[in-house]
């Protein structure tokens, strides 16, 4: 894994944490900081290695990185499952298709 993004990570998570503002934006809603930081001190590795893989696999420049990081991270926390469920189901499809 790439440290220098997971430590950037970690970074971005503890500046949302420690922030002294009623709200965080995340994608274009504000949302109360106490609900953010609860969602980000409930993420885990599983949560974290998603978030990594989904950025390292976007083709688009992003031009406010930190807004799309912390986004990422807090939705990662609803959409980790859904993704390790889906890719599982793909591959026991794919290896039944094709042996």
């Amino acid at each position: 894994l790439d440290q220098a993004l997971i430590d950037e990570l970690v970074n971005i998570m503890l500046d949302t944490i420690l922030s002294k503002g009623e709200y965080v934006r995340i994608g274009r809603e504000e949302k109360p900081r106490t609900l953010v930081s609860s969602v980000l001190l409930k993420l885990g590795y599983n949560n974290v290695e998603y978030v990594l893989e989904k950025y390292k696999g976007q083709l688009n420049r992003i031009q406010k990185k930190h807004a799309y990081l912390l986004s990422m991270l807090y939705y990662s926390a609803m959409e980790t499952d859904a993704h390790y469920t889906n890719t599982v189901q793909a591959d026991f499809v794919e290896r039944e298709n094709y042996g």
